[in-house]
């Protein structure tokens, strides 16, 4: 088995980043050497937190070779996600308690998130991902939130709407792990109408 994988190389809910064709050695595309083609992949196992790097051989559908990355290194943010991201929040109740108690806010389904990669800078914040009592480390993303407060769907421009908390929120775990800003007493949320979408413009 490879790294990452199970004896049989397969692997529940394993999270595909990135897949790209691999490039024969030029020499052997110009002198018209047949080559088996490769994909390379890269994936994370949300079981495990680890991310790993994998080539597979397109013609025997087998992986060829995979290298694990180190714990903490973190592929890039995929629109999944994101959407994940955003699923997290809007179904936490602590975030739902908390807007209720802070701005009125009880419809979680009108809450928009913002999912940013959290950069790593500092042995504190290395602290942060490693919050599980299981070890496995977090894949945290930070969500800054808006309301959507016109239109019945996704129409109105949220971004004219802005909350000041951020939740911080681990992917693997699915988990919100932290709220950044509910030391600050809650400021009004703007409510100027400022839209775009046609349905939303008189």
């Amino acid at each position: 088995s490879y790294v990452g994988l199970t004896p049989d190389n397969t692997v529940k809910n394993l999270r595909f980043v990135a897949v790209s064709l691999k490039e024969p050695p030029k020499k052997d595309y110009i002198s018209g050497i047949s080559v088996p083609r490769h994909a390379e992949i890269v994936a994370l196992n949300p079981t495990t937190g680890i991310a790993a790097e994998y080539d597979v051989n397109l013609e025997t559908l087998r992986v060829s070779s995979a290298r694990e990355l180190p714990q903490g290194v973190q592929p890039l943010l995929t629109p999944e996600d994101c959407d994940l991201a955003e699923a997290i929040v809007q179904s936490s109740k602590q975030i739902s308690a908390l807007l209720a108690e802070r701005y009125g806010i009880t419809d979680m389904s009108r809450v928009a998130c913002d999912p940013w990669s959290i950069h790593i800078a500092s042995d504190a914040e290395r602290e942060m991902t490693q919050w599980r009592e299981d070890g496995v480390p977090g894949r945290l993303v930070q969500t800054f939130l808006y309301h959507r407060a016109y239109g019945d769907g996704l129409q109105d421009n949220h971004y004219a709407h802005p909350i000041d908390v951020v939740p911080v929120v681990d992917l693997n775990a699915r988990e919100v792990v932290t709220v950044n800003g509910v030391e600050r007493t809650p400021p009004k949320i703007p409510t100027a109408s400022v839209q775009y979408h046609r349905d939303l413009l008189s």
